[in-house]
């Protein structure tokens, strides 16, 4: 990779300023900084390396306790390597610490997705449902995981075939190297890039390995919460590809990444910090607020003893008792005159509470009235997609599988051509935003298409 293809774009302020953290635009609250406690390693594997970073996370900042490398671990006994790890772990005084492993890029599908006013709790089977959409394994095992994004309704989700995560996760059993989390590198940087401030609105940042062999690509913006791609085979097309997705407005800058991802107060004795690998550590060490997506089934997961942090955890008790008691000897004399308030609040609660009956009997009946006339509509509205859908596709086009949801319509069968359909029903005052949601084959002469279209809404 020539020094020409690492600057695609202008340079940024955060550029000309070699370690400075640009990611503290806006600090983050003083409770979620108290919760910033624990330590963890990290682990990247590439290509046939494991590059090893290990964080201890506290309030005051993140220090790098541990950097290096395992070279050839794949052609190499599991105990052989393993002896390394530990080797490398007890020479810098570390031990007993969980490990969040980042799978290779390449090998980690990542989509980001809308799911707006679903709960946390129904985000599981709202997933399930699209995530054939979301893949091109096929009838293939995988596994996924998610986690919330910042933008309302937004997920970040990674899929990995099944057999894949199998290997790793026995390749690292063999070893005997406790991991708590199996992730991919935009859940990890997003979430590190979180723990102790904002990052910039809008940027594009990106990663070479050494030697010029690959890299990552990664940024964020208003128009799309988060990007991520390989720098393969050239930074250069990666980077102009990212800045075309988020949107950017022609003089930003490409940032190298761990010019935005916290810097540690403490660096490493010895070797180069990798970004990447520096990110699982801080996500995996502050995994009291930090909220990646762990592909790991929660059975599986390990965790080390965190009774070394009990003296902090006491010492953190007896100061927050300290303040509580301040604040509430302030309180005091307020809490008597609200007694009395209350009081007299009693004497009228039965007139209020009759108010509020009232008001209840009537928000019901409203709802319901709401409700049947949504349903009557709803009928009414399928029809008319039917009814569109016959107008619009014609023989010889056949439609084996129609499926009509509030938002969207899920269209599959059988045509001549099938490419020409997304303008046909883009074309349509019902439909927009078409697209296949598989690639078609063809059947003898006819082409098998599945294809997912929006419903607009009624004027």
């Amino acid at each position: 990779m020539t020094a020409a293809e690492s600057k695609p774009l202008s340079p940024s302020p955060a550029q000309m300023t070699p370690g400075q953290n640009a990611s503290l635009s806006k600090p983050v609250p003083v409770w979620r900084r108290l919760l910033l406690f624990g330590s963890a390693a990290g682990i990247r594997v590439e290509g046939a390396n494991l590059r090893v970073s290990v964080a201890s996370v506290r309030p005051g900042g993140a220090a790098c306790m541990a950097s290096f490398v395992i070279p050839d671990f794949r052609n190499r006994p599991a105990a052989e390597w393993k002896a390394e790890y530990e080797r490398e772990m007890k020479d810098r005084g570390l031990s007993d610490l969980a490990a969040t492993v980042l799978l290779p890029r390449h090998e980690v599908i990542v989509r980001v997705a809308q799911f707006p006013g679903v709960l946390d709790k129904d985000l599981p089977s709202a997933l399930s449902l699209e995530l054939d959409t979301l893949h091109p394994y096929g009838d293939e095992d995988v596994r996924w995981a998610w986690t919330r994004l910042s933008r309302a309704g937004g997920v970040l989700i990674g899929i990995a075939r099944a057999s894949v995560m199998d290997r790793y996760e026995t390749l690292f059993r063999e070893a005997g190297i406790p991991v708590s989390a199996f992730t991919f590198s935009a859940s990890a940087i997003y979430s590190a890039l979180r723990l102790y401030g904002e990052p910039p609105g809008e940027f594009v940042s990106w990663f070479a390995e050494e030697g010029g062999a690959g890299g990552e690509v990664y940024g964020e913006s208003r128009s799309r919460a988060v990007f991520s791609a390989e720098a393969e085979p050239s930074l250069q097309r990666a980077l102009a590809l990212g800045a075309s997705e988020l949107r950017l407005p022609g003089q930003t800058g490409a940032t190298q990444l761990d010019m935005i991802l916290p810097c540690p107060d403490k660096p490493p004795a010895s070797g180069a910090l990798d970004p990447i690998s520096w990110a699982a550590a801080l996500s995996g060490g502050a995994s009291l607020v930090s909220k990646t997506a762990n592909l790991l089934p929660p059975e599986r997961r390990e965790t080390v003893s965190r009774v070394r942090l009990i003296p902090t955890f006491v010492l953190a008790a007896c100061v927050i008792t300290v303040v509580m008691g301040l604040v509430l000897q302030k309180r005091y004399a307020d809490r008597r005159y609200l007694n009395e308030l209350n009081a007299q609040i009693m004497q009228l609660t039965p007139q209020g509470m009759r108010s509020k009956a009232v008001d209840r009997r009537i928000a019901t009946a409203r709802a319901r009235i709401d409700l049947l006339d949504r349903f009557r509509l709803r009928s009414k509205d399928d029809l008319d997609i039917v009814n569109e859908l016959t107008r619009l596709l014609p023989p010889p086009v056949w439609i084996s599988q129609l499926e009509i949801h509030p938002d969207n319509v899920v269209i599959a069968g059988e045509a001549d051509q099938a490419a020409p359909l997304l303008k046909v029903l883009d074309s349509s005052p019902l439909f927009r935003n078409s697209e296949f949601g598989m690639a078609f084959g063809r059947d003898g002469n006819f082409e098998v298409f599945r294809i997912k279209t929006m419903r607009r809404k009624p004027q």
